[in-house]
């Protein structure tokens, strides 16, 4: 795996991004779009999301926490969110060992916690699926993104991994 900061030039070049920052216990995420107020973004209305210039520059000077990235089912792009899987040591559950193995080689990156892991791989789903080790989407959710990269790579074509994935589980 190649560890440090990074960003898929696959994402960057798409207008699906938005800011966040937490609110009541969750991350909401925030239109860059909006000018006079805070408005909240939607993961269905692509009139809510910008490109990737346009947020960093608004959060250079915001109070947002940082950047997100919403998944549109027209891109072809999977997330697949695994949380609490990363010890103090850096160490992975034997799940998530699994399931990085899978997607050797395409984007994997710490959450904002760092004790979790957001995969980013090309392909596509049924529909989403809610476990308590995982989620996977591919439509109307947005991933707060951090470029803390477990794995520095572009998304990769990973229709059979995730195929595997979902016998699995």
């Amino acid at each position: 795996m190649i560890m440090g900061y990074f960003i898929p030039q696959t994402l960057i070049s798409m207008k699906r991004w938005v800011l966040w920052k937490p609110e009541g216990g969750k991350k909401v995420p925030f239109s860059v779009c909006s000018t006079e107020k805070e408005i909240c973004a939607s993961t269905t209305n692509d009139k809510t999301w910008a490109c990737y210039g346009d947020a960093v520059n608004k959060l250079k000077y915001s109070d947002f926490y940082g950047l997100g990235f919403v998944f549109s089912r027209q891109d072809g792009l999977v997330f697949i969110d695994l949380d609490s899987c990363v010890d103090e040591s850096g160490e992975l559950s034997e799940f998530a060992d699994s399931v990085v193995k899978l997607f050797a080689d395409t984007y994997v990156e710490y959450s904002q916690s760092e004790t979790g892991l957001h995969i980013v791989a090309k392909g596509s789903i049924p529909k989403a699926i809610k476990r308590k080790e995982i989620e996977i989407y591919s439509d109307a959710r947005y991933m707060a993104f951090t470029g803390n990269a477990y794995n520095a790579a572009e998304p990769q074509p990973s229709q059979a991994a995730i195929n595997e994935l979902i016998k699995r589980i």
